[in-house]
């Protein structure tokens, strides 16, 4: 089926059957992913810094002009990182702590 040569009518009641199909599958309950196994924990920050600093010391050992740049990239991240977990931060005071 040629994509340019299609109609609007080929076209609504594509999307009309597509949406059928959904309104179907969520009654049923089933869901779009394939892999139903249980979902993996996304790592925290310390944890992507941690890899990072591992991946630079990785590459420092290398002589390689793609390691250089990887370093460059890992070094932005960090950088990044660090400063978004600062912004995040909130003003507490020190009688908070007593």
């Amino acid at each position: 089926h040629n994509i340019f040569d299609a109609t609007d009518m080929d076209i609504y009641s594509a999307v009309m059957e597509a949406k059928k199909l959904r309104e179907e599958s969520d009654a049923a309950g089933s869901c779009d992913d394939v892999d139903a196994g249980p979902i993996e924990p996304v790592p925290t920050r310390n944890e992507a810094l941690q890899a990072a600093h591992l991946l630079q010391r990785y590459t420092g050992s290398l002589n390689d002009p793609f390691a250089r740049n990887l370093e460059s990239m890992l070094g932005a991240f960090g950088r990044r990182t660090r400063t978004k977990g600062l912004l995040n931060t909130t003003d507490t005071k020190i009688t908070s702590y007593f």
